[in-house]
């Protein structure tokens, strides 16, 4: 065997390889270096497909949803309305420096031309050093791969205006919106695109992200209809209005609201702007209405820690509330005078029948319940849940209770003269009777106008004569019994304001007191009319012999 012949063969086709391989990782080369990190300078056009208009080349890709280059803006050129071609990925865009001017991304006009597709973890930046008043507008629409942030550091006036509509592409679609952590942030952060579903379901976070805050304002305007969950979640410990979401939009869908940290202002009539699924009112964060119309909400309400109701309008709460709260925090209520929060559905002083819970209603507002009261959503819990109006703070205020309340814990009023507690015409209490004493009361120091009834379940009650029930502390409750008051069960025949029923009970009005007498067994009753016969035929007796 020619051994040197076969080892000639063998690099002979070695060598021919040798270009084919090269030209295939020149190719990859080049493909990579197309698809980088790069800088606009809008020296050709305001195309983004151009290399000329870039530094070295055009960032992104036009195929698949995964390219993870950077599109930088730094410089004020002639060129800053730029055209999205077709299928455009990538998944960082930043402007920066007090040189970058005010671009429009997407030449074609609001929500028209191409979309712009952005990568899984995709972020679009405003940075601090960008200066006042300059706008970066986004017209093109927004197609979101995974989650994305957009945010605005600026603690002046720049801004950001999404005009085209934003969707989502993927499952884990959050679009998380941040503003300036410090500072009195001014600048727009406006969503006049529609947020939508798109293929999979939308959720947005606005506010604050892991190591910053969040003071600045958010504006939805759009027609909206994702489902997914709204976090409203600024910085903690901040004035209302520092650090909100404004709904003057409108969102079609079902889907829950969760309001942590800052401030949600409603500012549409349809249902304030919000989608209609669960509100729930978290730690620190407050609601209010910018406009009169926009105050009423038919979503179902969770409160689950301190939380304010305040503005210049009234807020109605259409749906049923639950105080869900740990360590039983206050629900305070600055609405102005003049105006109310009301309650039209169901409240429910605990989450679970077996978990007593005790709601505070704070705040100088009026607050109105015309719908029932109970101890959970099932009425009469196995743990007993009250009611706890205006013991702290300062200002006037009123609670008015205008269905039925069958809460089994106490009603505890504080505040004075200034504290005003009304049970309506239409509104009723019940209280609960076991052994001597034991029952659910009110109490506190306060004004209550009682002008509904009162119910008295006695099927608990110890039937011992003399036993005695505190139903009303009028030693230290400014009560007062409108002649609307009433007993159910109970007949006040003679108006003395003693309501007594044919068991033996009976209710005094000044006293506050529910009495139990024993009532005599017909045999007895005998006995009686024989003694009442013996004592007047004595008295008569008596009378002559005298």
């Amino acid at each position: 065997m020619n051994t040197s012949h076969q080892s000639s063969r063998r690099h002979a086709r070695l060598a021919a390889r040798i270009p084919a391989a090269t030209s295939i990782c020149l190719l990859a080369l080049a493909s990579f270096a197309h698809a980088a990190d790069d800088t606009w300078t809008g020296a050709t056009d305001g195309d983004w497909s151009v290399d000329t208009n870039w530094v070295t080349a055009a960032p992104g890709a036009t195929t698949g949803v995964t390219n993870a280059d950077t599109a930088l803006f730094n410089t004020d050129p002639a060129n800053k309305v730029i055209t999205i071609d077709a299928g455009r990925n990538l998944k960082f865009i930043t402007f920066d420096t007090a040189s970058v001017g005010s671009y429009t991304i997407g030449g074609a006009g609001a929500n028209a031309g191409n979309a712009l597709q952005l990568s899984a973890n995709s972020i679009i930046s405003l940075t601090a050093t960008v200066a006042d008043g300059v706008n970066q507008t986004f017209n093109a629409p927004l197609v979101l791969n995974g989650a994305a942030r957009f945010e605005n550091l600026s603690v002046g006036t720049a801004g950001y205006t999404f005009a085209g509509n934003i969707s989502a592409n993927t499952t884990n679609s959050l679009l998380t919106i941040i503003t300036a952590g410090t500072g009195t942030p001014t600048g727009s952060n406006l969503f006049s695109g529609n947020l939508t579903n798109g293929t999979h379901t939308l959720s947005v976070h606005i506010g604050q992200y892991s190591g910053g805050n969040g003071v600045g304002t958010v504006e939805f305007t759009g027609t909206n209809s994702y489902s997914g969950l709204t976090t409203v979640n600024f910085a903690e410990k901040k004035p209302v209005g520092v650090g909100q979401l404004i709904t003057s939009g409108t969102n079609s869908s079902n889907g829950d609201t969760l309001i942590q940290h800052g401030t949600l202002t409603l500012n549409n009539a349809d249902n304030g702007g919000i989608a209609r699924g669960k509100l729930t009112l978290f730690g620190g964060g407050f609601l209010r209405a910018n406009i009169a119309a926009a105050g009423t909400l038919s979503n179902e309400v969770s409160q689950t820690n301190s939380f304010t109701v305040t503005g210049d309008h009234s807020i109605t709460f259409n749906g049923n509330f639950t105080n869900a709260t740990a360590s039983n925090r206050p629900l305070t209520n600055t609405i102005v005078a003049g105006k109310a929060l009301t309650m039209n559905g169901n409240v429910y002083l605990s989450d679970a029948s077996g978990t007593g819970r005790v709601w505070q209603l704070r705040g100088s507002g009026a607050t109105v319940i015309n719908g029932d009261i109970m101890d959970y959503n099932g009425g009469k819990g196995t743990a007993a849940s009250g009611l706890d109006f205006g013991t702290s703070g300062t200002g006037d205020r009123s609670l008015t209770l205008a269905g039925a309340a069958t809460y089994s814990g106490n009603t505890i009023l504080g505040g004075g003269t200034s504290t005003v507690f009304t049970l309506a015409e239409t509104g009723s209490m019940t209280f609960y009777i076991g052994a001597d004493g034991v029952n659910n009361m009110v109490t506190g120091s306060a004004t209550a106008n009682f002008n509904g009834s009162f119910n008295f379940d006695l099927s608990g009650a110890d039937l011992t004569a003399g036993n005695s029930w505190l139903i009303v502390d009028v030693a230290t409750v400014i009560e007062s019994f409108a002649g609307s008051f009433a007993v159910n069960g109970f007949s006040d025949i003679d108006n003395d304001n003693i309501w007594t029923n044919d068991s033996g009970f009976s209710f005094d009005e000044s006293s506050g007191i529910l009495s139990y007498t024993a009532i005599p067994e017909p045999a007895a009753f005998a006995v009686l009319a024989a003694l009442s016969g013996l004592l007047v035929a004595s008295t008569r007796r008596r009378r002559r012999s005298a």
